[in-house]
Formats: C-alpha cells, sequence, structure tokens
C-alpha cells in the first residue's frame, strides 16, 4: 500500500516481509520457515531459547519502493503479539542481522550473526496483547542509502528467564496480521 504525501505530510508506506523465520535452541537442527507464528525470549528453562529474524525488501516488487532520492521520515517494525507467557515487564530487542541467511535452512545451529547493539528495545507488560512497535529508522536509512547491506533483523529477548513471546509470521493465513515495516518518507 503506497500512499503519496505532500510537502507537508511524508508519505506512508508498508512493506510485508520477503521472508521469516524463528530458531529454538532446544530444536537446534529443525528449521520454522513455513510456520504461521513466530517467537523470542526463553520458554521453560535454560537450554530452551528462542529468536525470530525477519527480512523486508525495499527493491520496487509490484510498484511497492521508496522512490529514489526520497529521506526516510520514520520506520517502524509492527509485529502482532498474539501470545506473552511473561511474569514481569521484559524487553524485546531488534538487531542488524550481519550474514545471509534462508528462510527455510536456517536453525539454531545456523543462525546469522547479528549486531551486538540493538536498533531499538521496547518494554512488553505482563498479560499485553496486540500491536507492538519497534523503531528502525536508522537501519532502514541505512538500507536505503545502501551504507547497511540488508539481510534483515533479528528479534530477542531477555534468555536468562523464562517468558516466550509469540507473534503472527508472513505464514499466517490472515495477511492483515503479518509483520509490516511502515516507513513514512518525503519524496524527492
Amino acid at each position: 500500500m503506497n500512499i503519496q504525501g505532500n510537502s507537508r505530510h511524508p508519505a506512508k508506506i508498508f512493506f510485508p516481509p520477503c521472508k521469516d523465520s524463528y530458531v529454538a535452541e532446544y530444536s537446534a537442527g529443525k528449521n520454522y520457515g513455513g510456520s504461521s507464528h513466530l517467537f523470542c525470549n526463553r520458554f521453560q528453562g535454560p537450554g530452551d531459547i528462542y529468536r525470530s529474524l525477519i527480512q523486508f525488501d525495499f527493491s520496487c516488487l509490484g510498484g511497492n519502493y521508496i522512490p529514489p532520492g526520497s529521506d526516510i521520515v520514520s520506520a517502524k517494525l509492527l509485529l502482532h503479539l498474539i501470545r506473552n507467557e511473561t511474569r514481569e515487564a521484559t524487553t524485546l530487542s531488534a538487531y542488524m542481522i550481519k550474514q545471509h541467511w534462508h528462510e527455510y535452512t536456517v536453525n539454531w545451529n545456523k543462525q546469522p550473526l547479528y549486531t551486538n547493539t540493538p536498533a531499538d528495545t521496547i518494554t512488553i507488560q505482563p498479560g499485553y496483547l496486540g500491536l507492538i512497535l519497534l523503531d528502525v529508522t536508522a537501519l532502514a536509512r541505512g538500507w536505503y542509502d545502501g551504507s547497511f547491506i540488508n539481510l534483515g533483523l533479528v528479534l530477542k529477548g531477555p534468555e536468562d528467564r523464562d517468558g516466550i513471546l509469540g507473534f503472527y509470521s508472513r505464514d499466517h493465513e490472515d495477511s492483515t496480521l503479518w509483520p509490516r515495516l511502515a516507513v513514512e518518507y518525503h519524496a524527492a
């Protein structure tokens, strides 16, 4: 969906994921690229950590693109939180992935490297379900201008205590609940 803006208001565009998956420490060799859900955090004790990987394509597939020379004002990762087993406030962080990965072969043993510093971290309260937003504006600007290679994001939370978080993936039957990258920009 591409909504044109004027000089006062930025245009807004939504990118669906081009791929997503999660990795699970307990099932270290198993791939979850076709799952309708994504998971993060630790589930039931040490050795049971989950991380999610997601990538968005900025190319002009189907005319869904940011025009050349545009100025990105903001970029937010939108996720629909549908499972929250945290007992206390917990964090969720998005990190830039630094290696290529394949949606249908990635697993815990073959997960890509990612940056040490998160692009953004949010706090999620126990029992909260609904839309969450992570600000990835700096990464989106870098992907757009070519200063970063767009290999996606890894989502992870505290891995030292139980409290699994679950989201819909791009394989969920209702595409309105898929993760989205919402980008606002001023066209050149």
